[in-house]
């Protein structure tokens, strides 16, 4: 009964906190999204090495203008789900990469992941929905924080999958935020 109630307490701060995004204040200053990505993957070191992961930067990630904690709770999460979706047996490998254009900045975190199937495709960023094989632990909350946050920077996040292959992972971030 205790770990029954201790879960239901953790899923209710979970939606309550997913609620409050929507009204935190966001402070939009000059990232540097290498420094920070560098300090992400500190972070994840041991989920990374265990898995015997791969990073790799296709080239220097910009400067952005943005909310940094939220940036943090991005790409933690996004890259958290791609380690933990590798395929067993297979080298995993991260590729992070932006493209800078007059009007934004898009992020694209790549997997060669397990893939997310056709029919899981409307169910990745809604709360508590997982996709797939439920094998790995989690919640569900992740990519609704990710999606949450990145609206609250008046962007768009967006993903392209083949099952067994991999996963691609996008987000915009607008210049010009205040």
């Amino acid at each position: 009964i205790s770990s029954s109630t201790a879960r239901i307490d953790y899923l209710s701060k979970a939606i309550l906190n997913l609620s409050r995004l929507g009204f935190v204040e966001l402070t939009f200053v000059t990232i540097d999204m290498e420094s920070l990505v560098d300090s992400i993957i500190k972070t994840l070191t041991h989920q990374i090495s265990y898995k015997k992961v791969k990073i790799v930067r296709v080239q220097k990630l910009p400067l952005i203008i943005a909310d940094r904690t939220s940036m943090e709770q991005i790409i933690s999460n996004i890259v958290d789900n791609a380690v933990k979706y590798l395929v067993n047996g297979r080298q995993g490998i991260i590729e992070i990469n932006a493209a800078v254009t007059s009007k934004e900045t898009i992020f694209h975190i790549k997997d060669n992941g397990r893939g997310i199937s056709p029919s899981d495709s409307e169910k990745v960023f809604a709360v508590f929905r997982r996709a797939g094989i439920q094998d790995v632990a989690g919640e569900g909350m992740g990519l609704s924080y990710a999606k949450t946050l990145i609206r609250r920077h008046n962007g768009q996040i967006w993903f392209d999958s083949i099952e067994g292959q991999g996963t691609t992972f996008s987000f915009s971030i607008p210049k010009g935020l205040k």
